[in-house]
Order: structure tokens, then C-alpha cells, then sequence
């Protein structure tokens, strides 16, 4: 039984944990031994909390749950057949400092019900942290799947900028005039 990560996505998510982590695995594992896997945050041991065997490729796809670390920083994820040996290898995850909205612009727009106004959601420094990002973060190497999610509708971001901290999303359509809940995430998953 041999396995090889060959990706992992999203590889960032909040301090706070909760980002379902998908690795994509190559390799030979008999199918009873999936339900013994375990990833490995850091320190933290988890055990995988899914997995499907991909039928067009046979890669092997399990997800793991990032458990909650204190501030933003980055840690290796790695993979265990046994909970006790663990890969060499493996992809660098990067937890990043609670979210909070500085500013939103255009400030009080009225949206039109067809949606498609452009709203800029600026993210504070980082906090108590000082950094919104851990010291090894390099925006270049990472796909940052950030998301604005309007009350209970989420809508990917048009872009995220982790210089600025500015998110851009384009409001949805609604079918009446109501107040909405702007929130936003880098992991579109947990804000």
C-alpha cells in the first residue's frame, strides 16, 4: 500500500478551523484501509472525514477537516494509512487571522433587484495578529478561493487581493427589496 498526494485544495482557512481540505492521492490502498486514514495539521491528527475512489482516474480523494490553531500560521498537512506513520511529504496549509470588514464600497448602495453591482469588502490588518497571513504565506503560490456570501447566498469573489485585503464580489439578484448580511471568506467555506 503505497499513496502520493498530487494536490489539496483549498490549501488556507481560518484559525478557528472547520475548512474541508480535499486531497486528491495516487496510488494502490485496499478499499477496507480508506477508513483508516488520517491527516495531519501541524501537530494535529485528524481522521479523514470522507472518501471516494475517482472512477475516470482511480485517484484516490479524501477529505480532511482543519482542526482550530491559535492565530495565523502555516503548517504541513500529511497522510497516514495507520494514524502513526506519516508521510514525509506533503502540502503546506495556511491559516489566517479572523476576518473582520473594515469598510464596504460603494457604502449604504442601494442594489438593484437584477444584482450585478460590484461591492469591495475591505478586510482589517489582521487583528490581534498583525498579520492576516502567516510569515511562509506567498500569494503566488496559492489559489486564495475567496467568497462574499449575501445573507445565505454565497457568490465567489471576483478578486482578492491579499495586499490591499480588498474582496470583490458582484451582488446577486433577488426577487424582493430586503437588507442583506455581507460576510465574506478566503476558503468559501467558513466565514
Amino acid at each position: 500500500m503505497q499513496l502520493c498526494m498530487i494536490a489539496a485544495a483549498p490549501l488556507l482557512g481560518p484559525d478557528t478551523g472547520g475548512t474541508e481540505v480535499s486531497l486528491l492521492l495516487s496510488g494502490s490502498i485496499d478499499k477496507p484501509h480508506l477508513k483508516n486514514l488520517f491527516c495531519k495539521f501541524g501537530p494535529l491528527v485528524v481522521e479523514v472525514s470522507s472518501f471516494q475512489v475517482l472512477s475516470s482516474s482511480q485517484a484516490i480523494q479524501i477529505v480532511c477537516v482543519a482542526p482550530p490553531r491559535a492565530g495565523p500560521q502555516d503548517v504541513p498537512i500529511h497522510i497516514s494509512l495507520d494514524g502513526n506513520l506519516f508521510s514525509i511529504s506533503g502540502a503546506a496549509f495556511h491559516y489566517h487571522a479572523p476576518l473582520f470588514i473594515s469598510s464596504i464600497t460603494p457604502y449604504d448602495v442601494s442594489v438593484p433587484l437584477a444584482g450585478g453591482v460590484a461591492i469591495t469588502a475591505t478586510l482589517e490588518e489582521g487583528g490581534d495578529y498583525g498579520n492576516l497571513f502567516g510569515p511562509r504565506f506567498d500569494r503566488d503560490l496559492i489559489t486564495i478561493p475567496a467568497a462574499c456570501f449575501f445573507g445565505q447566498v454565497k457568490v465567489m469573489a471576483e478578486s482578492f487581493d491579499p495586499d490591499s485585503r480588498e474582496i470583490v464580489c458582484i451582488a446577486p439578484a433577488v426577487r424582493r427589496a430586503q437588507w442583506m448580511e455581507l460576510r465574506v471568506s478566503l476558503d468559501s467555506q467558513v466565514w
